[in-house]
Order: structure tokens, then C-alpha cells, then sequence
């Protein structure tokens, strides 16, 4: 209860600063000439980078474009993945085959790989690496309501509502969505962590957020030129990255066993 308390209030604290970084009076592009590099300080608690911006202030922007990638991301991934995994295993035949097919040829290769690709081919972007993001990620959330709905649909609730005559749409929504929401749930809460990694991971290779524009990644990749000299650049995002993901990973194993010990 502890751990799960405390991921609470450090998601809940990072999402806070970053919604709040809209109307913040930030300048994360104002240039300092005579503050290169330098540490962290009561005017700057995160100190500054190496053209003498705040890190502080281009942190809070870059977690809201993390953020707002995750909540973007994983919510289209997770409602169209589901409706894919379900219409395949109830209606099975061609359909399922296509989309059984599709799930593991997009499974065989690597997702960050992949998305790395469509975002190399798109262009370098924060929409585009959503994009990317959200054509690579939908198929483990399909994976997983294919085979719950393979389970349910043979159930004696489930088929008294077909013999009833039931639309299929009513039938998913009244029993198989509801039954199914708990794993799916899961899914989603752990792929929260993944699409922050992948997206931080993109912009750490120069394919998100074009500069001058912060992202989580390009600061990271920024900081390691100077992880001798001023530290700080690195360890101020990357200390927020960990933090966040560890967070959001502890929610999700907690939801799981809250979910699952019922």
C-alpha cells in the first residue's frame, strides 16, 4: 500500500507540473549568455543547459509533450485494438485469419523498431511519432481481447443473447466488453509507461520534437555532450523519466493485483 501510495503521488505530481506548464510564466527558450552551463541555483533549481536556458522550464514542457503523447496514444491503441480483437474472434473465419495474421507479422518485429521506421519514413515530429506510435501499438491490446472474447463467447450468458436474437454490438457491449475491461485496463495502465519510454526514445534519436522545442529525449541526448562537466542536464530528465515510468509500473502491477484477487 505504501509503494502504490507513493507512485500515486509521483504520477499525480509530474502530471500536475506538466498540465500546469501552460500557464506557467516559462521561458524555456530564453537564452542566458552568462549562465552556460551552470548549476543548479535558487533562481534555477535545475539549472541551466548549454545555450543558458532554464532546465526546469524546458522539463515541464517536455513532460507535457510526453504526456500528451500517452494520453493520445494509448487510448486510440487501446479502443481500436480491443474492437479489432473482438470482431475477429466473434465473427472468426477470413477475418480472423487476416487479423490474427496482421497481429503476428507486426508482433515479429521489434515495436520500437518499428515505430522507429514509420517515424524515419513520416519525418521528424511530435505528431508523427504518434502516429507511428499509435500504428505499432494497438496490436497487443487486440492480441489480448481476441483471446479473452475466444473464451467468452461460448459462455451460456453470451449464447442465451445470440439465441435471444441480440444485435452483436449490444451483445459486446452488455457481455464481453464489460468481462474483458479488467485485463484490458492492465494493458493500458503499463502501456502508459511504454509509449513515455518509446516516445523519449524517438526524440532521443532527433525524430519527435523538432528544436527548439523540449522533449524528455532530446535533453537527455543534449546532456550526455556535457555528463562530465554539468551533469545536472542529464540527470534532471532522466532522474523524471525513471520516476514517472517506475510510477506508472507500480500502478499497473497494483491495479493487476487488485483486479485479479477479486
Amino acid at each position: 500500500m505504501k509503494r502504490e501510495t507513493a507512485a500515486c503521488g509521483v504520477l499525480i505530481l509530474w502530471a500536475g507540473l506538466a498540465l500546469a506548464a501552460g500557464w506557467l510564466p516559462l521561458e524555456p527558450n530564453h537564452i542566458h549568455l552568462d549562465r552556460i552551463l551552470s548549476t543548479p541555483a535558487a533562481g534555477a533549481w535545475l539549472g541551466y543547459d548549454d545555450l543558458g536556458r532554464r532546465v526546469a522550464d524546458r522539463l515541464l514542457l517536455g513532460l507535457r509533450a510526453s504526456f500528451m503523447v500517452a494520453a493520445i496514444v494509448v487510448p486510440v491503441c487501446a479502443v481500436s485494438g480491443a474492437m479489432i480483437g473482438v470482431t475477429a474472434a466473434w465473427w472468426g473465419g477470413l477475418w480472423d485469419r487476416f487479423c490474427a495474421g496482421l497481429i503476428d507479422l507486426t508482433l515479429a518485429f521489434p515495436g520500437l523498431l518499428l515505430a522507429l521506421a514509420l517515424a524515419a519514413a513520416l519525418g521528424p515530429s511530435l505528431a508523427n511519432v504518434a502516429a507511428a506510435l499509435m500504428l505499432t501499438g494497438w496490436t497487443g491490446y487486440a492480441r489480448l481481447a481476441r483471446a479473452q472474447t475466444l473464451a467468452l463467447r461460448e459462455r451460456e450468458h453470451v449464447q442465451a443473447a445470440r439465441v435471444l436474437g441480440t444485435a452483436p454490438p449490444a451483445v459486446w457491449r452488455r457481455h464481453v466488453l464489460p468481462l474483458i475491461a479488467a485485463p484490458l485496463i492492465i494493458e493500458a495502465t503499463l502501456g502508459v509507461g511504454g509509449v513515455i519510454v518509446a516516445e523519449a526514445g524517438l526524440s532521443f534519436l532527433g525524430l519527435g520534437a523538432r528544436p527548439p522545442a523540449p522533449s524528455l529525449g532530446g535533453m537527455i541526448r543534449d546532456g550526455t555532450y556535457y555528463m562530465l562537466v554539468a551533469p545536472h542536464l542529464l540527470v534532471a530528465p532522466g532522474a523524471a523519466l525513471f520516476l514517472i515510468v517506475a510510477a506508472v509500473n507500480e500502478i499497473g502491477e497494483s491495479l493487476r493485483r487488485r483486479l485479479y484477487a477479486r
